[in-house]
Order: structure tokens, then C-alpha cells, then sequence
């Protein structure tokens, strides 16, 4: 005996079904094409907006305050209340650097300050006009940060946006190369927060074992740790074998470890991250340079 055939697929398949899907016309397009993807399809489009030029960001913000207004006074369309409330991230990365210097901090404003649900993801690459008490706001509820080539921020701004905040942090993934970070801003981060399993310093690491022994210290969970010199340093020997070593041990989990540029790292380094790491999949403990490691 056959079941009866199903015209439409569960929404519980719908919901996985969509979460493969990279493109956004390729969702909309499902969205369109299936009534009961609808929903399901534009929750994944604007879980992360990532607009691409100036006009974009300005639209987006209008959208997002039309959205929030139109919920509050039960107006507009069936579906437009939902979208600041499906917003869950932002992601700035595909800007170029001229139209994310002209950006609007009003627009960045209604972004940051109306979608009502905790936000886990924030991409602000090459986003100048980013203020940093908009990205302090959102630091308690994130999973990914990428504030990357973030000239703007001193080292000691850096300190305040990311440790100012008493709740317990579940940030795994923090991008802070091409910054200006110091073994402080490195130490801070570590006490606060201490589930992190990606750290990306790359062009910014102009740090030392004090740096590398706090995250041994207090982020077991570290998965990936890159590290190179900012440009205009050639090399450094700040960092040792004797912090390294002491990370090994106490980060087990570690798959890709790269620390470029130091002269007082052998192989002997090397050697206890083999034997420690079981999982490890990549590292260099070169004494050169790289313009770009990973």
C-alpha cells in the first residue's frame, strides 16, 4: 500500500531547504514560485543584509524604519512589519571604501537601534562612518564580528567597545586584523570573551607572549589563531616559544595556527603544537613576512 503523495514539502524542510540557498534572487525566486516558502525565504534574505553600494544602505534603513513604524500602528502590507525583526546581523563588506566613508550615521542609526531581536552576526569592514557606541551596543549578543581595516578605533577604543559589557559573552569569531591592537586590547578581549575559537590579527599583531599567555589562559576553546606583524614591520621578537607552548597545552583544539614574522620562534614550537593538537591542520611559524597568510 502507497501513502498518498504530499503536494508541499513540510515546513520543516522548507526551513533547512532554504538555509542552503547562497542567493538571494534564488531565494526569492523559490519564495515566489512556492507559497509556503514565502516566509521561510524572505526570514533568510533579511537575516543579514549585506547592501552593496550607498544607495543601497540608505534604502535599507528606509525600509528597516518603514517596517518598525508600520508595526507599531498595524499598517502596511502583510509582510513588511516582519523585516527589522528578522534582521539578525549586518554585513557591510561588500561597500567600497569611498561610499562606506560617506555613509550617514542617521542611517546607521535607524539600522542599529530599531531591529528589536539581539543581533549575532556584524560585518563592518571598511564602514568609517561607524560609530563606535552603534557596535558596543550589539557586542553582548554576538557570535561574529568582523571590524577589519578599522582605523578609526584607537586601541583603547577597542578595549571599551569590546569588554565594556558585563553580561557573559558568546562571541566565537572575532576579525580585528589590519587594527591597531596591543598586547591590553588582547588581554581584555581574552577575560571577556572566553569562548572564542577564531581570532584573526593579521597585520595587527604587534603583540607579545603577555598577549599569547592570557589567550593559553582563559580561551580553551581557540580553533584558529592568525597572527602577523602590521605592514611597515618586518619582524619582531616579542613572541616566544615559551607562550607558544604554554597555547598548545592548553588550547587542544587548535586546527590553524599562524604566526608569521617573529624571530625567536623554532621548531620547537612547531613540535608542541603536533603533539598536543591533534586536530591541527595548518600552521606557520615562519620568520618572513606574509603580505597575506590567510
Amino acid at each position: 500500500m502507497s501513502l498518498p503523495r504530499k503536494k508541499t514539502l513540510p515546513p520543516d524542510i522548507l526551513r533547512v531547504l532554504v538555509e542552503y540557498i547562497p542567493s538571494n534572487s534564488d531565494l526569492i525566486s523559490l519564495g515566489l514560485a512556492c507559497g509556503k516558502a514565502t516566509i521561510h525565504s524572505l526570514q533568510a534574505v533579511w537575516k543579514c543584509p549585506r547592501p552593496n553600494s550607498l544607495d543601497a544602505v540608505e534604502k535599507l534603513s528606509h525600509i528597516v524604519q518603514l517596517s518598525s513604524d508600520s508595526k507599531t500602528s498595524n499598517k502596511g502590507s502583510q509582510h513588511l512589519p516582519y523585516y527589522y525583526a528578522w534582521i539578525t546581523g549586518f554585513d557591510f563588506s561588500a561597500l567600497d571604501q569611498e561610499s562606506a566613508a560617506q555613509v550617514k550615521t542617521a542611517d546607521l542609526s535607524i539600522l542599529f537601534t530599531t531591529p528589536s531581536l539581539p543581533f549575532d552576526t556584524l560585518n563592518t569592514t571598511q564602514l568609517l562612518a561607524m560609530p563606535s557606541a552603534l557596535v558596543e551596543r550589539h557586542v553582548q549578543s554576538l557570535k561574529e564580528l568582523n571590524i577589519s581595516s578599522c582605523t578609526q578605533y584607537s586601541s583603547a577604543a577597542l578595549i571599551q567597545i569590546l569588554t565594556r559589557s558585563s553580561t557573559a559573552s558568546i562571541l566565537t569569531n572575532l576579525d580585528l586584523s589590519n587594527c591597531s591592537v596591543n598586547d591590553a586590547v588582547i588581554i581584555q578581549i581574552s577575560r571577556t570573551h572566553t569562548r572564542l575559537r577564531r581570532l584573526n590579527l593579521q597585520h595587527s599583531g604587534n603583540i607579545s607572549d603577555s598577549a599569547i599567555l592570557a589567550l593559553a589562559d582563559h580561551c580553551p576553546d581557540l580553533e584558529e589563531l592568525v597572527i602577523s606583524l602590521p605592514h611597515g614591520i618586518v619582524q619582531s621578537n616579542k613572541i616566544t616559544d615559551k607562550s607558544l607552548k604554554i597555547l598548545a597545552q592548553s588550547c587542544s583544539r587548535m586546527k590553524v595556527v599562524l604566526c608569521t614574522g617573529q624571530t625567536r620562534i623554532s621548531e620547537l614550537t612547531m613540535l608542541a603544537f603536533e603533539k598536543y593538537c591533534p586536530q591541527l591542520e595548518t600552521y606557520d611559524f615562519s620568520t618572513e613576512q606574509k603580505f597575506n597568510i590567510y
